[in-house]
């Protein structure tokens, strides 16, 4: 019986995952607005393209510039919660986050 010979070769930097370098965002928003405020707390987070969050900024918004932001926001980018408080939930999963980042949705 023959032996087995194995050939170890280099690794190719070409068949490695490396996808090129973006930021995208995604948004959790409270849909009851903070009763000593009289604002909705968003939470946003700053992406990368491996869906690693990079950053997260917590800020209050007026009734307007909230509805604004929905109106001209894609679907897939933002996620209203029916609470007052954003401490409650949890940042999101990795799958949501590559929602986040799709062209075709």
């Amino acid at each position: 019986m023959d032996k087995a010979r194995f050939n170890f070769a280099k690794s190719n930097p070409d068949m490695c995952y490396n996808p090129d370098p973006q930021k995208s965002s995604y948004y959790q928003i409270c849909g009851i607005k903070n009763k000593l405020t009289n604002d909705y707390t968003v939470r946003k987070f700053i992406i990368n393209e491996k869906q690693d969050i990079i950053k997260v900024f917590t800020k209050e918004y007026s009734k307007a510039k909230l509805k604004k932001f929905i109106k001209n926001a894609p679907r897939h980018k933002y996620r209203i919660y029916p609470t007052n408080d954003l401490n409650v939930i949890e940042y999101p999963d990795a799958g949501t986050l590559l929602n986040s980042q799709s062209s075709l949705l």
